[in-house]
């Protein structure tokens, strides 16, 4: 049950006093450094400082959780991502095998072209990235206004204090930064080979490569 501060107050007898106070932080990365500088603070033994850790170990275990599957769908779409980039890259070194071979004739370095296809691919991650990071803003800015009905699930969230059916996601950029850098990570290494199989090419044989 809610009741008004004024009255909680006058019903325990303490017109002037609290019983808890709630700090809230900007990042939750700070949250073990707070409480630790609090407690040095205060240094008094009829005062606690608990963190919502210790206060809700359910929505502790529900977060390891969905960070555990977050990883297995990233692990999952990095690996088609790397697919995906490294068979276009090798049909497009197989549709421009002539002119590899042209460029090789004429007296091009392998790592020139090496580099040609790694830029190519770079390309195409940034170019995904791009619009994944404006797409996925998005829709996490719909949901942050509106937000995102999770009441089908209520029987599992009430489980949890303070948990409520509508979830206002946010951007947190130390997220971000992880994907966005293994995702460029994967385009380079998934073009790795048919760079390779660019700059191993046979100039002659290549030149009659219909």
């Amino acid at each position: 049950a809610l009741t008004a501060l004024s009255a909680a107050r006058e019903l325990l007898g303490v017109p002037r006093e609290a019983t808890t106070i709630v700090v809230r932080l900007k990042e939750i990365e700070a949250l073990d450094t707070a409480a630790a500088s609090l407690a040095g603070a205060l240094a008094a033994p009829d005062q606690e400082v608990v963190t919502w850790k210790i206060l809700l170990p359910e929505a502790v275990q529900m977060l390891e959780l969905i960070r555990v599957n977050l990883y297995i769908i990233l692990l999952v779409v990095f690996t088609v991502v790397a697919l995906g980039v490294a068979n276009t890259l090798l049909m497009a070194v197989l549709e421009r095998t002539r002119e590899f071979g042209l460029q090789l004739a004429l007296g091009t370095r392998p790592g020139l072209i090496v580099r040609t296809v790694l830029y190519e691919s770079l390309t195409l991650g940034v170019l995904g990235l791009a619009a994944g990071i404006v797409i996925g803003s998005l829709i996490v800015g719909y949901y942050h206004s509106y937000g995102f009905d999770l009441t089908a699930y209520a029987a599992a969230t009430k489980a949890i204090p303070g948990m409520t059916g509508v979830v206002y996601p946010t951007i947190v950029i130390g997220y971000v930064w992880l994907p966005v850098t293994a995702l460029l990570i994967t385009s380079l290494a998934a073009a790795l080979y048919p760079a390779w199989r660019a700059a191993r090419l046979d100039a002659i044989q290549a030149l009659r490569h219909v």
